[in-house]
């Protein structure tokens, strides 16, 4: 085959398999969407008052033993989370994180003495192909103690 046809064979691959004529509409990017939370804060009690907490502070989280700044749960879905200096500010119910693994984390609130939980997160749902997708995160709740 002669250098010509060659390159006319290569730009017609491209011009295929780059115009959007010829794919449906509904072909996008492959892409990976995280549609929930892998871990969700569900309620959050007193165990002494049987009452509702609404807002707690999160602090020393780690994944699997390993601390990252909390700047990296910034960019995966978040539910009721904001952040204030180097803690999560939950406003129950809320959730944060995309990896699957051992989270520990130390939970705080007004009136109530501080806690460490440990629970294993991960999505129920992960749905294969191009786009993909994972949901429904692994939902705890959490009783504290009155100070």
């Amino acid at each position: 085959m002669d250098m010509n046809r060659l390159y006319i064979l290569a730009a017609i691959v491209i011009f295929v398999g780059c115009t959007s004529e010829i794919l449906p509409p509904d072909n996008g990017p492959c892409v990976h969407e995280y549609r929930d939370p892998v871990l969700k804060i569900e309620h959050v009690t007193s165990v002494m008052r049987n009452e509702s907490i609404d807002q707690i502070i999160l602090n020393s989280i780690s994944i699997d033993n390993n601390s990252l700044p909390l700047t990296y749960y910034s960019g995966s879905p978040l539910k009721n989370i904001s952040f204030q200096n180097t803690s999560m500010v939950c406003t129950v119910p809320c959730g944060f994180g995309i990896d699957s693994g051992t989270y520990e984390f130390k939970v705080s609130a007004e009136g109530y003495l501080d806690s460490t939980v440990t629970v294993t997160a991960h999505y129920d749902i992960f749905e294969g192909g191009c786009p993909s997708y994972n949901d429904n995160g692994t939902e705890i709740s959490i009783g504290l103690r009155p100070e």
